[in-house]
């Protein structure tokens, strides 16, 4: 991790003093499926389109503010990336655990840990001053 940090840093150095912007605008991007050709009404005609189609995709850097304009979604940076790589592996390790204790939490062990205790209170007698 040290040697992946020294060489964004390096990085980091190199860039700081380039400034750029690129922009690149898609028309159209398609893929069609057409119609089998055993298949008489729909044979090699198109049935269905799924693509991108007057999309803008922008990337601009200054100093170290770094933005990103994907398919209407920005992501903007304002730190070095070697401070945006320790964040971002930080969020995914604190994520992961929150991930393995809930899927401990909601395991069939725990449901049926669960249901066994529920059935035990449920056969306590109830004293006389509890109300129903």
């Amino acid at each position: 991790m040290r040697r992946k940090l020294t060489s964004l840093g390096k990085l980091d150095r190199k860039l700081k003093n380039i400034d750029f912007t690129l922009r690149l605008e898609i028309n159209n991007v398609s893929v069609y499926g057409t119609g089998n050709k055993n298949q008489a009404k729909i044979s090699n005609r198109r049935i269905l389109q799924v693509g991108l189609e007057n999309q803008k995709i922008s990337v601009e850097k200054k100093d170290y503010c770094l933005s990103l304009n994907i398919l209407g979604a920005k992501l903007t940076t304002f730190y070095q990336m070697s401070v945006v790589y320790l964040f971002f592996k930080n969020f995914l390790q604190s994520n992961k655990v929150h991930m393995n204790n809930f899927m401990l939490q909601t395991s069939d062990d725990q449901y049926k840990k669960f249901l066994s205790s529920l059935s035990s209170v449920k056969d306590v007698p109830r004293s006389n001053n509890a109300t129903p």
